[in-house]
């Protein structure tokens, strides 16, 4: 198991954001892997550490006025959010794999803020 980075907000939550653990047992150096997240914010530290370790990350998150900066290509900003119907600003999981390519694909990680 591993924890993921985080950002302390010292604003009037005063909570950390970022910080996940994660079950890495399945994963090996070198194997595929995919992670799909959906509420970044302002937040990227999770996608940035999964990148890292190699995995494809697809961040989505409609709320925001733009992303942040990452220096990892395998991180995919995509401007969408999540829901049970697809519309201009949210799509179904379903249409969202099926844009990317990803419908028989596994998906090792799912992180929904």
């Amino acid at each position: 198991m591993n924890k993921g980075k985080g950002v302390f907000y010292a604003s009037g939550a005063n909570a950390w954001d970022g910080h996940k653990y994660v079950c890495m047992d399945d994963m090996e150096d070198g194997r595929p892997c995919l992670v799909y997240t959906f509420g970044i914010s302002g937040d990227i530290s999770f996608e940035e550490s999964m990148a890292a370790r190699g995995c494809d990350v697809y961040a989505h998150d409609h709320t925001v006025p733009r992303f942040p900066p990452t220096r990892y290509k395998n991180i995919h900003l995509v401007k969408l959010g999540i829901g049970g119907t697809d519309t201009d600003q949210v799509k179904t999981l379903s249409s969202l794999l099926a844009h990317n390519g990803h419908t028989d694909s596994v998906v090792h990680y799912l992180k929904v803020y």
